[in-house]
């Protein structure tokens, strides 16, 4: 906006912004993973507008809290998909407490991350690690879209873009082409 509008506060203002992500990022992600989430996004860049291989459609079910305590009990499998909102919520706290309860029950519990969920890449596993979910279930799109149809449930706290099928099938939506998590 700053470019825009010719002001250079405000141009100032979004390279700080910008680079304090990128401080964010490389403070709390170890060094190896920092370069995994930059491959990551290149990957996203590159392979955008393939189709990947798609599993059959399982039906969406919509529960109210109780009957998806249930559902979650039932499970042996539970994939979270985690995004922008959960974010903003500030819920990865209560998502841990989640997966703690659920791992109490011998409920396997993974965590599906986009490489570009979030601000920026790599947000979502700062704010999981932040909240201590273990480094080992989070797993990359790549890594786990083809086990989805394997998994019980999968919950989606927050996030849109990053599971719409839209971005599959529609040639013309603002997201064509973009790499989404098959949920």
């Amino acid at each position: 906006m700053g470019f825009v509008l010719n002001n250079r506060l405000l141009i100032v203002a979004g390279a700080l912004d910008g680079s304090s992500g990128f401080i964010l990022v490389d403070h709390h992600v170890p060094r190896h993973e920092s370069v995994l989430h930059q491959r990551a996004v290149r990957r996203v860049r590159t392979i955008a507008g393939r189709r990947g291989r798609r599993a059959e459609a399982k039906p969406i079910h919509s529960a109210e809290s109780e009957e998806a305590a249930q559902i979650l009990d039932a499970a042996r499998t539970v994939v979270v998909i985690p995004g922008y909102g959960m974010a903003v919520a500030q819920a990865q706290h209560k998502l841990r407490e989640m997966f703690d309860l659920l791992g109490k029950r011998g409920v396997n519990v993974e965590f599906a991350i986009h490489p570009v969920a979030g601000r920026m890449p790599g947000h979502m596993n700062v704010l999981l690690a932040e909240a201590d979910v273990p480094y080992d279930k989070l797993r990359e799109m790549d890594d786990i879209n083809p086990e989805m149809a394997m998994a019980d449930v999968a919950l989606i706290i927050g996030a849109n873009d990053v599971v719409n099928p839209d971005a599959e099938n529609n040639p013309n939506s603002p997201i064509a082409g973009m790499p989404i998590i098959q949920a």
